[in-house]
């Protein structure tokens, strides 16, 4: 046992150390939930890097990089993916983020193939949580590697027929980003795949209407991490608060699609908080809440980790928490368990 987690740790790429000692891992114990994501979910990161998981960071094992692969298929039948599928399916989770990832709580089942694209972190704004500069790729040899594996995955996606979720971006903005914008634009979706975009959405009224997927898009997830102006501008830096809404309310009134508001809890916008459901209730979408994770960017991440017991505002986050009336809010399960078990 001992040879093979070493053999399968030296699979989780260097950029991934980080993340990986962030979270327990180790075999699971009493844990009868299942999860059949390493056989139907695929996460592409910046580097081309593959992950059977919807989140890189909690199952970081590699199993290869997608220009190795000339068939999606592919991804999922090779030595590492076996070797992980076989530890998910006797529920040992050995190299998963049990702690954060939902398997505690419920199943994580995925019925369609979930192809995840995060293969560019260019942005038009420079949020604190998700980075500690401006970041936009649009020339260069970076800029020529990240396009070859544009390239690639649009290829392998048109070949892919089955039924799928394509997931755009969790690292970058793609309506920002000059690697993500041929994407979608041109490609000519399969009948039998959807879209789901997750954006800062201060780009969807000017990009939106060229594309060629927005009838296949199913979900929009758009990060706010605010509900004022003051807070907003303060966590999304580089964004506008008038721009953002004009943007939600266009969407709103051109799709019939679900929309959800994403918002990541942190010292800086706790307070914020119920403005934040004020304003799904008046735009009539949901938002959902969840804690926020080191990436490293942040000199002092305990200043922000709110959620830490040991915060000097936890309390106040906590009691403002309770005031949420959830018509419009989801909470992410570790953090709704942290609310209902305080006292």
């Amino acid at each position: 046992m001992r040879v093979y987690r070493l053999s399968m740790k030296q699979h989780v790429p260097h950029y991934l150390q980080h993340q990986y000692n962030l979270h327990d891992r180790g075999i699971a114990k009493n844990l009868t939930n299942s999860c059949n994501f390493s056989e139907k979910v695929l996460s592409i990161d910046h580097s081309g890097n593959c992950f059977l998981c919807t989140c890189e960071a909690w199952l970081p094992i590699s199993v290869g990089n997608i220009l190795d692969f000339n068939k999606l298929e592919n991804v999922w039948q090779n030595t590492t993916a076996i070797e992980l599928n076989e530890d998910l399916k006797n529920k040992k989770f050995s190299y998963c983020a049990t702690n954060i990832c939902g398997i505690k709580q419920h199943d994580q089942i995925q019925q369609n193939y979930y192809i995840s694209i995060n293969i560019d972190e260019s942005c038009n704004l420079r949020c604190p949580s998700c980075r500690s500069t401006s970041i936009n790729i649009n020339q260069g040899t970076k800029f020529d590697d990240k396009i070859k594996i544009s390239k690639h995955i649009t290829k392998l996606i048109s070949n892919f027929n089955h039924p799928a979720t394509i997931n755009m971006s969790g690292n970058g903005d793609p309506f920002s980003s000059m690697v993500y914008r041929p994407i979608i634009l041109h490609t000519v979706p399969n009948i039998l795949h959807q879209y789901r975009i997750m954006t800062n959405g201060l780009l969807l009224k000017k990009i939106l209407p060229k594309t060629s997927i927005f009838e296949r898009i199913c979900e929009f997830n758009i990060s706010v991490d605010a509900g004022d102006k003051e807070t907003y501008e303060k966590v999304r830096l580089g964004g506008k608060w008038e721009i953002l809404i004009d943007n939600l309310k266009w969407l709103k009134q051109n799709t019939n699609v679900r929309i959800s508001l994403n918002y990541v809890l942190q010292n800086e916008n706790f307070q914020s908080l119920l403005a934040f459901e004020n304003l799904l209730k008046e735009l009539d979408i949901y938002g959902f809440v969840s804690k926020i994770e080191d990436w490293g960017t942040f000199s002092n991440f305990n200043q922000q980790n709110i959620l830490d017991k040991t915060h000097p505002n936890f309390k106040k986050c906590i009691d403002i928490c309770k005031q949420i009336s959830f018509d419009k809010l989801i909470f992410q399960p570790e953090l709704k368990n942290l609310i209902k078990n305080y006292s």
